[in-house]
């Protein structure tokens, strides 16, 4: 699913949820410089929030951010000591600073925890899906935000539930999930009858605008007009509440995505209408927006071949504050190259693709660059210590040595630290190793319990058939269980549809010795895409061997099924039968459930402490009858993940 230009719009307003445009920063400072008191921290965090809101300065953000929590310390007042640690931990997520801004989530984690807060736990839970979003961890983005999402729900919280259904679908469209962005902007539209019209109209604004926005992108994506034009019919509804209630970033984000679908219409005139009444607002709407609505007439202009104008539209970019920000240099330069290919100007068109390549490429080094300005920085800071230090040698020959042995002193804690550092790392990194070489071996334990009851299966076979057709096809299927079997040993995760093919081979040998039979059925859910959801393999095979040996053995009519959905974010697998149940005798509970199945105990613990989940299952009365019901609930994990998990453990 291709990204289309206006997704950073998007991105701009998942994060901006309180209008800061009356915020006078001068007025601010002003206060500040005369204020003694407790609301000197309240006037620095009013300042950290104007910086990320409106002129978007990440420096200036972490610094009152910074004085916030410091003055709220002064005073030992912890609900401001709070709200100072979120600002910070927000703007270092803005600088780029994931581990600080991590770091400083958890200590206002541990406030809000110490206060028994339940609505800024779930507050700062929200934040860390946002950070783990832009650090590009969108597993865990989408972790939090779904948990969050959950709370707010249990609360009946239905504005602060919008917002989030809002970042979740946002990351689903990073992940390029079109079933799941679909999914959440429709779930996030039926809270709107839940708001209050009034009170809530800023959240229902901004719920019309996000899904406008993510129809109209799934339009372009699809090439399906039926979105766009459920998109325009969003954008009209987010127009009609914005304008009854003055809510002016709603009426350029309506207008702004009316323009683009007109666009995609080809409506050129109605497009360029809906931009002009968007860039009336422009002097209270956030600076990227302002970009992203000049950036969309430059293209508008293009396809109606007005050169003249394009380029007007591409100086204009250029002066603009944003252009400096995200990606709006490469689309700056993108700009340009379309231009001149739609002239025909082959030397033009060719440096301005030059452009877009290596703007790309800044794009794509964006953490490496900033980590050699830090370092280049802190090399010419010391540099002119070093300076200063030579020109007063002489002066101060008695300090200096003071400051020299202090200088030994703390490199050699540094290189303590450092060597306790590397020594814990190789501790981390060996016990990881052996977590993983455990779960190989567990996975080859299993297989000879698993080939001794088969093969006493196929033994069935040969004392019941004098032919041998049935028993070299029973030996067929026995071959490829047993391979996959033996390749498990080998492979740490499985995709779901070759765990559902294997089940079936196994599940086929295993009938050969109950003459009666059983039916045997694995529904899986429409929303889960099994070539690509993988679990841990030979993970359901044990549970099915036990209802089948313990359940269904001489049973008429026999019944095992495996269902397999997506419940808040995690893998239900629910495995039922209609056999002989749970005994109230111990020793038949024991037998139901095997030494294979402690097996699987053992691998998921290992499965927990390598993924930081929470795997887990249960054995119980079936609900619905007699019988035996078994719930096991797995991490959602992709196959993309799962090698990048490996690499990361190789590392």
């Amino acid at each position: 699913m291709k990204k289309v230009y206006f997704l950073p719009l998007i991105l701009w307003m998942v994060t901006t949820s309180i209008s800061s445009a009356a915020i006078n920063p001068d007025s601010l400072k002003q206060a500040a410089a005369r204020q003694r008191d407790s609301t000197l921290a309240d006037t620095y965090l009013l300042l950290a929030r104007y910086y990320f809101q409106t002129d978007h300065q990440p420096d200036s953000m972490i610094k009152y951010a910074q004085l916030s929590a410091r003055t709220a310390g002064l005073f030992e007042l912890d609900s401001r000591i709070l709200k100072g640690k979120k600002a910070l931990g927000l703007a270092y997520t803005e600088a780029g600073k994931f581990e600080l801004a991590e770091n400083a989530y958890s200590e206002a984690m541990a406030i809000a925890k110490q206060m028994n807060n339940v609505t800024e736990i779930i507050a700062i839970n929200n934040k860390l899906g946002y950070l783990f979003g832009v650090a590009n961890d969108l597993t865990k983005s989408a972790f939090y935000y779904l948990n969050t999402a959950k709370e707010f729900e249990k609360l009946g919280d239905f504005r602060n539930l919008g917002l989030t259904y809002k970042n979740v679908v946002v990351i689903f469209t990073l992940q390029e999930q079109p079933k799941k962005i679909m999914e959440y902007t429709k779930a996030s539209l039926a809270l709107v009858s839940k708001l209050d019209p009034v009170k809530d109209a800023d959240i229902i604004v901004s719920l019309y605008s996000s899904a406008a926005q993510h129809y109209l992108l799934l339009g372009d994506t699809e090439q399906d007009p039926p979105l766009i034009d459920a998109a325009l019919a969003y954008a009209d509804s987010c127009l009609r509440i914005a304008r009854n209630n003055n809510i002016v970033e709603g009426l350029a984000d309506a207008y702004y995505v009316a323009s683009h679908g007109y666009r995609l219409k080809k409506d050129w005139k109605n497009a360029i209408l809906f931009a002009d009444k968007a860039l009336a607002y422009k002097g209270s709407i956030p600076n990227r927006t302002v970009f992203m609505i000049y950036r969309l007439l430059g293209h508008v202009y293009l396809d109606r071949r007005e050169f003249t104008r394009v380029q007007q539209y591409i100086d204009t970019l250029k002066a603009l504050p944003a252009a400096k920000e995200l990606d709006a240099p490469l689309s700056i330069a993108q700009l340009r190259y379309h231009l001149y290919k739609e002239m025909g100007n082959d030397k033009e068109a060719l440096e301005a693709l030059e452009v877009v390549n290596v703007e790309n490429k800044k794009l794509q080094d964006s953490e490496r660059s900033k980590t050699i300005n830090e370092l280049e920085s802190k090399y010419q800071n010391e540099l002119k210590e070093a300076k200063i230090s030579e020109l007063n040698q002489q002066k101060n020959i008695d300090s200096l040595q003071i400051r020299s042995l202090l200088a030994f002193v703390g490199i050699a804690i540094l290189v303590i630290i450092v060597i306790i550092f590397l020594y814990r790392q190789s501790i981390v990194r060996n016990k990881l190793n052996a977590l993983e070489a455990e779960q190989r071996l567990n996975r080859a334990r299993m297989n000879p319990h698993f080939f001794f009851n088969a093969l006493t299966s196929l033994q069935h076979v040969a004392l019941r058939q004098s032919n041998g057709q049935g028993i070299a096809s029973s030996l067929s299927q026995f071959a490829k269980v047993m391979r996959t079997t033996l390749e498990s040993t080998y492979h740490e995760y499985i995709t779901l549809e070759k765990e559902i093919d294997f089940l079936n081979e196994y599940v086929a040998i295993q009938t050969i010795s109950y003459p009666s039979g059983f039916a045997f059925s694995v529904n899986v859910s429409p929303s889960l895409e099994i070539h690509e959801v993988v679990i841990p393999s030979m993970i359901l095979q044990p549970f099915v061997e036990n209802s089948i040996e313990h359940g269904l053995s001489g049973l008429e009519g026999g019944r095992l099924i495996v269902e397999i959905d997506l419940v808040s974010g995690e893998l239900e697998i629910t495995i039922t039968d209609n056999g002989k149940g749970l005994s109230t005798d111990q020793q038949s509970k024991k037998g139901h459930i095997s030494r294979a199945t402690e097996i699987i105990k053992d691998r998921i613990y290992l499965l927990n402490t390598a993924r930081k989940s929470n795997a887990r299952y249960c054995v119980g009365p079936n609900p619905g009858g007699q019988g035996v019901e078994i719930k096991i609930f797995l991490p959602l994990m992709y196959k993309h993940e799962d090698s990048s998990h490996r690499q990361r453990s190789r590392n």
